[in-house]
């Protein structure tokens, strides 16, 4: 997630007692695998849920999005879509699906945690109510489309248009790290190159029927070079936009076929109205402008503490209860977990400090989220 920038502040100040006596009353502890059941059913009601991430691949958050994706299922949730590079989608539903034993490598360092669970989940349901997974972001890096690809080759007969586009945008090396740094080699030296190989490609795609199930994967390559090409040559805030806009429309592809949907990303793209980051539009405002305001239930989780691989901290809330949300939220929630449902009219009217990881914003909460979570302990994979 991207550091936050302070909004102005509010008028009206509130007090310590002001924050203190609501976030005491509001909360709500659960214990891992135990969700608050009266949130369970209020979420159930909506058509999308977004659980927003503090910061990325934290194994507790992976953990909490796999324990609400078994509680969301009962209501009909039948696919999780999570933020990353669009072309893993394949490969990981086959994995959770049980249709393949191995991820690719990023594919699994990044996500293993809630892929390696929902395929576990998956072995108890029939095929006709597994939880399908798709990810939805644009694909950052020219190499991740063709390492999906040669993941897809290991498991299916060899395709004379899929090997000839891994050839000619360099995919070769012994592992799949290596093939990755050859081709972004290849393309930072020759990128035109690519697109000649893409566009030879989607041909073949188009004119053969055993490759329709790759139609969408290259609609989202063709539009990820573009913003990859605004972001290389005007930077990251002309790029973002257009980045969202991309999102959006998977987001809504997925919506034409499934009646509910679970979506873990950063958690600017949770935002209900603007508060954080360059686009004025974020994802949940978008889908609920589509679908209707209570068509999206959206939640920020964040951590009391965040320790890296070696254990070191790196992150613990050292705001002051009763002045900022969390730190308050970590007070009234005593070393366990808790949420925070923010949707009634009170919290709507009252702004109130929050801390997102390194920067704090000042806005009232329910305009923005309808729950937040904070976890007591989190630690990177």
């Amino acid at each position: 997630m991207t550091p936050a920038k302070r909004s102005g502040a509010s008028a009206t100040k509130p007090t310590p007692t002001d924050l203190r006596d609501a976030v005491h009353k509001t909360a709500l502890g659960f214990e891992p695998g135990a969700f608050p059941q009266s949130e369970v059913d209020k979420v159930a009601n909506a058509r999308v849920v977004m659980l927003g991430e503090y910061v990325h691949t934290p194994v507790e958050h992976q953990e909490l999005l796999v324990e609400v994706a078994k509680e969301l299922h009962a209501s009909g949730t039948r696919w999780v879509l999570l933020e990353g590079f669009h072309a893993q989608s394949q490969p990981a539903d086959e994995y959770v699906s049980g249709r393949t034993a191995k991820l690719p490598v990023v594919t699994r360092q990044y996500f293993g945690t809630v892929l390696d669970a929902l395929r576990l989940f998956n072995g108890t349901l029939p095929i006709e109510e597994q939880i399908h997974v798709g990810f939805l972001d644009i694909n950052h890096r020219p190499s991740a489309l063709p390492a999906a690809l040669a993941h897809r080759e290991v498991n299916r007969p060899r395709h004379k248009a899929i090997a000839s586009f891994l050839s000619d945008v360099g995919w070769a090396g012994e592992s799949e790290a290596v093939a990755n740094k050859a081709v972004e080699a290849a393309y930072e030296k020759a990128p035109e190159t690519y697109l000649t190989a893409l566009r030879e490609l989607d041909a073949a795609v188009t004119s053969d029927p055993a490759l329709a199930d790759l139609q969408e994967a290259l609609r989202v390559e063709f539009l990820s070079r573009d913003v990859r090409e605004v972001w290389n040559k005007k930077g990251e805030n002309k790029a973002h936009p257009l980045r969202e806009s991309v999102i959006h429309s998977i987001v809504e592809g997925h919506l034409e076929k499934a009646n509910k949907l679970l979506l873990n990303v950063g958690g600017f793209h949770c935002q209900r109205t603007h508060v954080m980051g360059t686009p004025k539009k974020w994802l949940a405002e978008r889908l609920a402008a589509n679908h209707g305001p209570e068509s999206v239930y959206a939640v920020m989780v964040g951590f009391s503490r965040l320790a890296g691989k070696d254990g070191n901290v790196v992150f613990s809330q050292d705001g002051e209860a009763g002045v900022e949300l969390f730190a308050t939220l970590q007070e009234a929630a005593n070393g366990k977990a808790a949420m925070l449902p923010v949707r009634s009219p009170a919290w709507r009217a009252q702004p109130f400090p929050v801390r997102y990881f390194t920067d704090t914003v000042e806005h009232a909460p329910g305009n923005v989220f309808d729950a937040y979570i904070l976890l007591p302990d989190g630690h990177f994979p």
